[in-house]
Order: C-alpha cells, then sequence, then structure tokens
C-alpha cells in the first residue's frame, strides 16, 4: 500500500546506496527488524514512492491532533534510538538513515484497532534538495515531559490507597494512589487527561502542564441528612377494669365463703366468697350487656339455683340475692325437719305407752 509519493526534483538521497531496492535490503541488513517502522522504497518514473505492507489508515504527523503529537513524536524518538544502538559504532550512519525532509509530512502514524498507535517513516535518508540540514533539524524533537502529582481529598485531607482509573488517548487504567495519598507520572505537556475517582465515580478532566503540577480532586461526599426520629410515646396500657361481686341468702344475709364459678360462654373464672360474702373480678374480661351466670357450692357442698345478670358499663359493683338453693327451699327443708321429729315423737309414745301408764298410776297411788 503506497502512503507517500514525491517528485525527485524536490528531495535529495543522503546515504551512499543506491536509491532502489538495494536501500531496503540494505537498511534490513544494517538495522535488523527495526527496518519495520521504515516504509519501503520504490522509485517511479521521476518520483520516490514509499509503500507499507499493512492496511490502514495511515496520515502523516501534520494531521494530528496537538494530543496525539506528542505520542507520534515519542514512538519516533524510540525508533531513533533504536537505529543508533544497532550501530554503535556509526553514528553519521545512523544520523543519515533517520534523516527525513520534514517530520510533519514524511512522518506517518495510524491508531491500531487495540487502541496502539503505530508509526512509520517515510523519506527516510533524504533530505529537503534545497534546504539540506544537519539530522536533529529534520527529526522531530523530542517532548519535554513533567510530573504530574494528582490526589484525592476528602474534608480537607488526602485519602491514601485510593483507587482511581486514568484514561489516556490510548487505554484506561486502574491505578491507586500511595500511602500519603499521592500518585505521580510523567507525562508531555498539553495532553488531555481524565480521571475517574472509582469510590465516588466523580470524574474529573485536566491538562499536563509545562511544569511539575500537582492536582488535588475533591472527593468529598455530603452526608446524609438523618432526620431525628420522631419521639412516639407509648399508649398506656389499659388498666383492667374490676368489679365487686356481693351475695345474699333469701334473708338478706351474706353466703359467706361458697365456692363460686363465674362464666360467659367459654369464659370463666372461680374462686372463694370471702366472710361477707364478696368478691372482685377482671370485668374486661366478659363482655358488657350480656349475661354473666354465677353458679355457688355452699360449704356444704350444697349446689345453688344460678345466678343470671347482666354487665353494665358504667356499674362495678354488684349485689345479687340467692332466692333458694338448687334441692329446695330451706323453709321447706325445716317443715320437713318438724314433721320428721314429730313422727318419731309418737311413735315412741306408742310403743312405750303401757309402761307409761303404769308409771302413772304409781305416782298417783303415792301422793294421793
Amino acid at each position: 500500500m503506497e502512503i507517500k509519493r514525491v517528485a525527485t526534483s524536490e528531495i535529495h538521497w543522503s546515504i551512499g546506496w543506491n536509491a532502489s531496492q538495494q536501500a531496503n535490503n540494505r537498511l534490513k541488513d544494517v538495522i535488523g527488524d527495526t527496518s519495520r517502522y521504515f516504509a519501503m522504497l520504490k522509485v517511479g518514473n521521476a518520483t520516490y514512492n514509499w509503500v507499507v505492507d499493512t492496511v490502514g489508515q495511515w496520515r502523516p504527523m501534520g494531521m494530528a491532533a496537538d494530543s496525539e503529537k506528542p505520542l507520534i513524536m515519542e514512538k519516533a524518538e524510540e525508533i531513533k534510538q533504536e537505529v543508533f544502538a544497532k550501530l554503535p559504532n556509526d553514528d553519521a550512519l545512523a544520523s543519515k538513515i533517520c534523516q527525513v525532509p520534514n517530520y510533519e509530512e514524511y512522518i506517518f502514524y495510524r491508531n491500531a484497532e487495540d487502541g496502539s498507535l503505530d508509526v512509520v517513516i517515510t523519506g527516510w535518508g533524504f533530505h529537503n534538495f534545497k534546504k539540506a540540514g544537519p539530522f536533529m533539524d529534520t527529526w522531530p524533537p523530542r517532548p519535554k515531559m513533567f510530573t504530574t502529582s494528582i490526589a484525592f481529598v476528602s474534608k480537607g485531607e488526602r485519602q491514601p490507597n485510593r483507587p482511581f482509573s486514568i484514561i489516556t488517548p490510548k487505554m484506561k487504567k486502574p491505578d491507586v494512589t500511595d500511602a500519603e495519598g499521592l500518585r505521580s507520572f510523567k507525562e508531555y505537556a498539553g495532553l488531555k487527561l481524565t480521571v475517574i475517582d472509582e469510590q465516588t465515580q466523580r470524574q474529573f478532566d485536566f491538562t499536563t502542564g509545562e511544569n511539575d503540577t500537582l492536582l488535588e480532586f475533591d472527593v468529598t461526599e455530603e452526608e446524609p441528612v438523618v432526620e431525628p426520629e420522631p419521639v412516639v410515646e407509648p399508649e398506656p396500657e389499659p388498666q383492667p377494669v374490676i368489679a365487686s361481686i356481693t351475695v345474699l341468702d333469701a334473708q338478706g344475709l351474706p353466703i359467706r365463703e361458697a365456692q363460686y364459678k363465674l362464666s360467659q360462654g367459654e369464659t370463666a373464672t372461680e374462686g372463694t366468697l370471702d366472710e361477707l360474702g364478696a368478691t372482685t373480678f377482671q370485668k374486661d374480661t366478659f363482655a358488657p350487656g350480656k349475661l354473666l351466670s354465677l353458679q355457688l357450692t355452699t360449704a356444704d357442698q350444697q349446689q345453688m339455683e344460678p345466678i343470671e345478670f347482666a354487665l353494665d358499663e358504667k356499674e362495678n359493683e354488684y349485689v345479687l340475692q340467692q332466692n333458694a338453693p338448687k334441692n329446695g327451699s330451706r323453709l321447706l327443708e325445716f317443715i320437713a325437719l318438724i314433721l320428721l321429729l314429730g313422727a318419731l315423737a309418737a311413735l315412741l309414745i306408742f310403743a312405750f305407752k303401757p309402761g307409761i301408764e303404769e308409771l302413772t298410776k304409781l305416782i298417783n297411788k303415792n301422793i294421793f
């Protein structure tokens, strides 16, 4: 692929080889594989032509962006150093090989697919026919490099061991600050770079200066505003409502020390009445407005008729009266007892009547 053509009248061959295929062969002999950076010379009809065996968008250095030129110049300088290293005893030949008529037009570059920079030299061994000059006047000057130090600052303090990435025209490279919170590197002046703080993902763009430079990037993170938690007063626990029951018998006397069971459906509480026939219970255990049943069992194990009553939301003292025992009233029991005693007395009189009559006669005889 031809990348450069120039009229033979414009430039002059400086090396003592034939400016033909012989020159290409001799170049490989003297500098070996470094010759891959030099385009193959071909002589045409009143023209010099340079071709490469790689396909790509090769452009002269003069068309490069300002940020790319230092990289091309640095690469060209590396090629020059390789040539001089291959010819340690012949600086004059090395200088002539590296001589070009004009580095802006004769040094070519391209960006490879992997992001690297390729450089190839055309016009090698030639100088301008009318403005022939020494080698160093025609080779691109090696760009001067300066130290750039960067730091990431949070709340005014440099952050040690801070991971970040630096983006150059060629690549994105992960890096980290040192124990002092600094990272220093050398670069050409005017190179546009970007650093990304990995923790905050903040991006900072800067251009390398023409002096040693320290750059500090603020990565302070805003602390979230924490609203105080509203003070929630705990709701007071409801206090149990205590109600009392006093149970009287049919004569209005307290039923003392009877066992009781107070129930409403499946809810029930049990206990013993005190000496005043009273007890207390937790009122809110039962549903208001519904009937409660009070079942009593006396000390002599008599089970009395249940007493039913309804809870009143406003009333906490209840006086209940027992009408009669479950197996009959006390009055009927008393009458039955009297009748039983009378029957027993009659039976005794009938059984001992003869003896009683004799005793009566004896008493009457002695007295009267």
